[in-house]
């Protein structure tokens, strides 16, 4: 039995929003720089739980609660971004944040309900359905802002910065079909991962060496791998690969069963 690094991967990031939220004091897309009582309340409290969601996931035994916590965290943070995208509509990209967190949503829920006594395999697939959509607005952002896409793109980097921007646009539209089709799945799962995790080292982690103080490239580190860990999460598992029922098995298995469906 593996351990899913996932999972432990998306608390680290919840961690780090937590983080970015008390030094940003932004929240769901909104600011919170008055000196009032909510505008000191809203963003502590949201880091708190972004902060304690990510630490209990790691914890085997809290594992379910510390998915919840998230769950309702980036829950709430998607409906307070969606009120964001309708203040701010013709803003270029303002939609691709809202995505971002009903991503990480559909991740954090995928955990917690796979840690359930008898996980429903309709509610693992409508939250798989649920990052598919958000993998075509990632299709869409990339496609759009395609010159932007590709000056991200080390230079050292054969053939060309602007091959690889279209590669991994083609590769994120794959991506999307086969989780909104149910069609190769697994595969599609690993790839993206990997394709995210990649994007991850090559491009955000230098950015963030070489500039530590700027909370936009902080943000991006986080959204990049949390994406790239809820799509490792995002996999079929055994149990998804027939109908999940009831199983006399012990918590920790449910917890730690990770492994892909053959």
């Amino acid at each position: 039995m593996r351990k899913s690094w996932g999972y432990r991967l998306l608390g680290l990031c919840s961690v780090l929003f937590g983080a970015l939220t008390v030094v940003s004091r932004e929240w769901g897309g909104f600011a919170f720089h008055a000196k009032n009582a909510v505008d000191d309340v809203v963003p502590y409290t949201a880091a708190f739980v972004y902060v304690a969601g990510g630490l209990l996931i790691q914890v085997p035994r809290t594992v379910r609660l510390g998915a919840a916590i998230m769950s309702i965290a980036f829950a709430l943070s998607a409906l307070l971004y969606a009120g964001a995208v309708v203040l701010r509509f013709a803003e270029p990209g303002i939609w691709d944040g809202l995505f971002e967190r009903l991503g990480i949503f559909a991740g954090a829920f995928i955990v917690f309900e796979r840690t359930s006594r008898a996980p429903d395999a309709r509610l693992l697939g409508a939250a798989r359905t649920l990052f598919g959509i958000c993998v075509v607005s990632y299709t869409l952002a990339q496609a759009l802002f395609l010159h932007a896409t590709a000056t991200l793109v080390p230079t050292w980097i054969p053939p060309g910065q602007t091959f690889w921007a279209v590669t991994t646009t083609v590769a994120f539209a794959l991506a999307a079909i086969a989780f909104l089709t149910g069609l190769g799945t697994l595969l599609a799962a690993r790839l993206l991962a990997l394709m995210v995790l990649i994007f991850g080292v090559t491009i955000w982690i230098p950015k963030t060496v070489a500039a530590p103080s700027s909370l936009f490239v902080w943000s991006e580190l986080g959204w990049t791998f949390a994406i790239a860990a809820t799509a490792w999460i995002v996999a079929p598992t055994r149990c998804e690969s027939v109908t999940c029922r009831p199983r006399q098995q012990s918590r920790a298995y449910a917890v730690s069963d990770d492994r892909p469906a053959k």
